[in-house]
């Protein structure tokens, strides 16, 4: 507060942790209900990062050097994507962004970026909407005050930089920095990538203007560890990113259980037909099966991104029938008969020697064996040809997925049966990977395959075979709920009862609405 005071005018700050009576369980559930207008429509929101400390002056000069010019050069009117497919293609669009690159070299202070980005101030939950909601920020850290648009421009030219100095070195090994001595490393000691979470930041205010898609708030905050003293706040953190006018199904109380809260949240989600929660659904004793736990920190799915959709062109809502049970729409296509080894990996986007390339490759052969001891197509699947059903051993081990340049998931492309065929001669034969991030077809498929999360291979009765949840059993059910982003496993009830959610799960030939014809009829599905 002593670096906001001034002697020439005054200062009127709001501060939640000073403005909101913090031991007032009632006073903080109505101010909730106000962060939106207050973060929205305050003059100026400031980002305090700390007194100065291991280097923050140098990394605090990059954004005043570097931002100015970059934003305006355009850096800030595009995606990440835009501005990696122009930086890539030599568009000329954004050939001043390259020389403002090729000047800057290897004189960036990585390493103080680093430990900037380190700071508490990242992984606190309630800076989501500080700072996605904010009209105008001002960044400050010791005696360093920065412009909001310059910060940002400053430090999202960073992957690009990253980029160019890569693809500048010459054999390189990618376990190696590519330069002797150099630490041109920027992910930190949490989870995450520092800048990818200041592009989140700074380009998700479209969330407060999507009325009740609290499933994409939730992504925000699971793409790195954020800390939340109270597991309710997991959920009151994020309300403001919602805009105003949103009629919440559920009640801002500090009084009532977890359980109880997460319970109210998913009723209200799914009936508004936020499906796609059900893919972070885990099957659980203690709670139903379709809430999320939103206690800790729930992995993301594995199937999502928007890049499957199973149930085709339609789109629905859940309903409840029941404080403990919901009903959904949709197809019980087949009965699990069988199923595999765990797969689980761990570090994949890098040579770490946790990573299993013995697990790895007995993976895969479990899967090349699989389909060629069933060379024919399942008749479910009347609309595949022999060719592409082959093409699933290179398809199942990564659930058809891939990675672009950037890190942003893709569908599986023939590069990546490129880097199964390098897989498959095991870590011998690849002793260096990569000579650049993003150039080996290996690389990729490790990292796709990396990104499968306790996952079985199985099959049903009528031959249909993908990724299972490790939970799996003999008799679970694979389902089509209409709106989900994947298929989902569920277990029987007993005696006829309702279903549990298993998980979600890849099966080969039915992501993309082949299941689905013009005269489908769903049925409703009860889940408790």
């Amino acid at each position: 507060m002593r670096h906001l005071q001034s002697s020439a005018y005054v200062v009127t700050v709001w501060a939640d942790a000073l403005s909101i009576n913090q031991v007032d369980n009632i006073e903080k559930a109505h101010q909730i209900r106000r962060m939106h207008d207050i973060y929205s429509r305050a003059q100026s929101t400031v980002v305090w990062l700390g007194p100065e400390a291991d280097g923050s002056d140098m990394a605090m000069i990059v954004p005043l050097r570097t931002g100015s010019e970059a934003r305006e050069l355009g850096l800030l009117d595009h995606t990440a994507l835009a501005l990696n497919n122009g930086f890539q293609n030599r568009d000329p669009e954004f050939q001043g962004l390259r020389s403002m690159i090729d000047e800057i070299g290897w004189l960036y202070p990585f390493k103080a970026v680093r430990e900037l980005f380190e700071r508490p101030y990242w992984s606190r939950l309630w800076v989501l909407q500080e700072y996605a909601l904010a009209t105008k920020i001002e960044v400050r850290c010791g005696r360093n005050i920065i412009d909001g648009d310059q910060f940002n421009a400053g430090y999202l030219l960073l992957p690009m930089l990253q980029k160019s100095l890569m693809e500048s070195a010459r054999d390189a090994d990618f376990f190696e920095p590519v330069r002797a001595g150099a630490d041109y490393e920027v992910d930190t000691n949490q989870d995450g990538h520092p800048i990818s979470r200041l592009e989140h930041l700074h380009n998700n205010t479209v969330i407060a203007d999507r009325a009740g898609n609290l499933v994409e708030a939730r992504n925000l905050y699971e793409l790195w560890q954020i800390k939340a003293d109270n597991p309710k706040d997991r959920v009151f953190g994020l309300l403001g990113l919602l805009g105003p006018g949103v009629e919440l199904g559920f009640a801002i109380d500090y009084e009532v259980s977890d359980e109880e809260l997460y319970t109210g949240v998913a009723r209200w989600l799914l009936s508004c037909g936020q499906i796609s929660l059900s893919s972070y659904t885990r099957f659980r004793h203690a709670m139903p099966s379709w809430i999320p736990n939103w206690r800790g920190r729930a992995r993301a799915p594995n199937m999502t991104k928007g890049l499957f959709k199973p149930s085709g062109s339609h789109s629905g809502h859940a309903r409840p029938i029941g404080y403990d049970t919901i009903q959904f729409r949709g197809l019980l296509l087949d009965t699990v008969t069988w199923y595999g080894d765990c797969w689980q990996a761990t570090n994949y986007n890098r040579a770490d020697p946790d990573f299993s390339w013995e697990n790895a490759e007995r993976f895969l052969a479990e899967v090349e064996t699989t389909m060629a001891t069933q060379p024919n197509v399942p008749p479910m699947l009347s609309g595949m040809s022999r060719e592409q059903w082959q093409e699933g051993a290179w398809r199942i081990p990564v659930a058809d997925q891939s990675t672009n340049d950037i890190g942003m998931r893709i569908r599986a492309t023939g590069a990546a049966k490129a880097g199964w065929e390098a897989m498959k001669l095991g870590e011998a034969a690849h002793t260096v990977w990569d000579r650049g991030p993003g150039k080996s077809a290996l690389n990729l498929y490790v990292i796709a395959i990396g990104r499968l999360r306790r996952r079985r291979l199985a099959g049903t009765s009528q031959g249909l075979v993908g990724l299972m949840p490790a939970d799996v059993e003999i008799g679970d059910i694979v389902a089509i709920i209409v709106g989900a982003e994947s298929p989902m496993l569920l277990r029987p009830g007993s005696e006829g009862g309702a279903y549990k959610i298993v998980g979600e799960c890849y099966v080969y030939g039915i992501m993309d609405g082949e299941m689905i014809g013009t005269d489908t009829v769903f049925t409703d599905i009860d889940v408790c």
